[in-house]
Order: structure tokens, then C-alpha cells, then sequence
């Protein structure tokens, strides 16, 4: 090998963790509705996990509309229900999507955030467990100024 090359493992590292999300996701396992704003269509669906921004929905029949299509999803918590537009950010091409929350109004979002504190946090995935801040920073009182 030659020394200014580096290894394959250092080349082809694997994916980087993604960033923190700015609402933690919570655990949800209910029934839920997809409706597709436009051609004006509804899928059933089960709702996976929800957050003040967005859930994920998995689907009954392939999700084949991709992703900033404008939606509206049906769904309950505790209970109490939910109908909020959004737009699917993501899609495994199968049955799996992710939509983010649009336009939620300010009682909206504090009747969700109030059925949010119900239920459980989604587990953090491998590369957040072991991302936890070390040294001073990770204690801030402690230490001097």
C-alpha cells in the first residue's frame, strides 16, 4: 500500500449520524389516515412515532407519491384527535414515511404537546448513545469560570 493512500475503512466510512432532531419523537402505535391533498386521495395507515414537528406513518399498500407531496394526517393520541397538514419529507419507497408538520396552529400545537406528554420517548438510535458530551462541557457546573 502505498503511504499517502488511506485505507478502504477510512475512505468508506459509514454514514454519519444525524444531527439531534429539534422535537423528540415519541413512540405512537395507533390507527391513522394519510390524505393526499392532491389528486385528493386517503390511504390508511398506522402511526409509528409523533413529535411537535412531524411522525411516521407506515402505510397498508405502497407509497409510491415521493416526497413534498402536501398532505393531512388523521390520527389520535390518548384518544384525542388529530388533523394536521403536513408534507412527506421522506420515504423508504415502500411503506415508510416521514411527514413534517406545516402551519400548525398555536392551540393545535399545545393540544398536541399536551397528548405528546402521554406517551414515551423513541429510544435514541446506536451513534446518540454513545455521542453523549464528555469533559467540563458536559458538566456545566462544575468546573470554574
Amino acid at each position: 500500500m502505498n503511504l499517502n493512500q488511506k485505507p478502504a475503512s477510512e475512505v468508506l466510512s459509514p454514514r454519519r449520524p444525524k444531527k439531534p432532531r429539534k422535537h423528540p419523537r415519541m413512540l405512537a402505535d395507533g390507527e391513522a389516515v394519510l390524505h393526499l391533498v392532491h389528486p385528493g386521495c386517503s390511504m390508511p395507515c398506522s402511526l409509528l412515532n409523533v413529535s411537535l414537528g412531524g411522525c411516521r406513518v407506515r402505510t397498508r399498500d405502497l407509497f409510491v407519491a415521493g416526497i413534498m407531496i402536501r398532505v393531512e394526517v388523521d390520527f389520535k393520541i390518548c384518544g384525542v384527535p388529530f388533523r394536521l397538514p403536513g408534507v412527506t419529507q421522506w420515504t423508504d419507497r415502500r411503506n415508510l414515511v416521514g411527514i413534517r408538520f406545516l402551519e400548525m396552529a398555536a392551540r393545535h400545537a399545545r393540544e398536541l404537546a399536551e397528548a405528546l406528554g402521554e406517551l414515551q420517548p423513541e429510544p435514541l438510535p446506536e451513534p446518540f448513545l454513545d455521542a453523549a458530551p464528555v469533559g467540563p462541557a458536559a458538566n456545566p457546573t462544575s468546573g470554574t469560570a
